[in-house]
This record gives C-alpha cells, sequence and structure tokens, in this order.
C-alpha cells in the first residue's frame, strides 16, 4: 500500500518515457475510486475538457447508477498530454494499446 506522499513522489519524479501508462492509470483509478473494469470501459466521450479540470463520467457501476469525479491542478496537466499524444485513428477507448514506437518519447 502506497501513502499520499509516495504516490505524489511518483507522479512528479518517475520519468514520463519509463510510465506515462502508469501514471494515467494512477490517476484516473485513484481520482476516480474506478476499478479495473471501469478503467477498461473508460471512453474519450466520457471524459469533458473544463480548460482547468476533467469531469468524468463512469455511466455504469456497481450500483448501476452513474457517477463523476474530477480530475484538477497538476494531474489535469497529466491527463491532458495523455489526450494530446493520441493518435487520430485510435478507437474512442480511453487506454488504448500502444506499442513501443508509436509515441515519440521525447514528447512525453
Amino acid at each position: 500500500m502506497f501513502t499520499s506522499a509516495e504516490i505524489k513522489e511518483f507522479l512528479r519524479k518517475v520519468p514520463n518515457e519509463l510510465h506515462f501508462a502508469t501514471k494515467i492509470i494512477l490517476i484516473m483509478g485513484l481520482s476516480g475510486a474506478c476499478r479495473s473494469n471501469k478503467l477498461h470501459d473508460m471512453k474519450v466521450n466520457d471524459i469533458r475538457d473544463l480548460n482547468t479540470a476533467f469531469l468524468v463520467t463512469v455511466p455504469v457501476t456497481k450500483t448501476k447508477t452513474a457517477r463523476t469525479f474530477t480530475v484538477t491542478k497538476e494531474l489535469y496537466e497529466v491527463v491532458e498530454k495523455n489526450l494530446n499524444l493520441r493518435p487520430a485513428n485510435v478507437p474512442n477507448d480511453f487506454f488504448v494499446n500502444l506499442q513501443k514506437g508509436n509515441l515519440p518519447a521525447k514528447e512525453l
């Protein structure tokens, strides 16, 4: 189990070139208290950019009631970078399986 200080340190210090996807999963999972299946089901259309925060809708939950959460501050910037790096021809899934070489490391 990680402390909130350890999580903040990981997000701040670990280079994006090594663990960019892990950072995005961590941000979305913890910010929204999302189970792995909810992360898998997450769509780009479920994320609304408010220019300083993302409003994320989890449409179907265990309780069958939609819920929302926000991603703000420096976490917003990391998620925004992820969305900006997405190739135009990928599906609506928020998390995509990009193989080595598809995203230039210098842009991360």
